[in-house]
């Protein structure tokens, strides 16, 4: 670009226009300048605290609903077995016309010919009951989960064991 001072214009005789030696002398002397930053590949420190805070923000608000909904899923586990148990007592009363008790044990073993665990007359023993009798496969329905308790390992115990 060219600049052209006012007074070099002649209204009705051209002249070819001079460059002033100001914008030479700029111009040669002007050198883009350099600079030393060094950007790495890296995060800064900053960055990483940053992302660390987020993630661990998330965490504490994701933790109590998944919290929640285990125990939701406890709960509905069981229910589930509740009714289980619910509907092998039931169809254990069609059967024989009372609920699990030591005189439905003795019609079970000579019918089954399965040893029932335990004389003590318990609500465990009674279960067992439906167990041998075949209304309930496993230990699970019986299964209510606690801070204390064990799953069951749903093996059948008898009396040769």
């Amino acid at each position: 670009m060219m600049f052209v001072s006012p007074t070099e214009l002649d209204w009705g005789v051209y002249t070819e226009p001079t460059i002033h030696s100001e914008y030479i002398n700029n111009k040669q002397t002007h050198k883009t300048m350099k600079t030393n930053i060094h950007k790495s590949a890296g995060f800064t420190l900053v960055e990483l605290l940053v992302v660390i805070a987020i993630i661990v923000t998330l965490a504490g608000v994701a933790t109590p609903v998944l919290l929640g909904q285990k125990k939701k899923g406890d709960h509905a586990k069981a229910v589930q077995n509740a009714k289980q148990v619910g509907y092998a007592l039931f169809n254990f009363e069609n059967d024989y016309g009372r609920y699990p008790d030591d005189d439905t044990e003795t019609d079970i073993t000579d019918e089954d010919s399965a040893a029932i665990i335990g004389t003590a007359g318990g609500s465990n023993d009674y279960f067992s009951q439906l167990i041998a009798a075949g209304y309930v496969d496993q230990e699970a329905p019986f299964f209510a989960k606690a801070s204390f308790t064990v799953e069951p390992d749903n093996i059948k115990n008898s009396a040769s064991d």
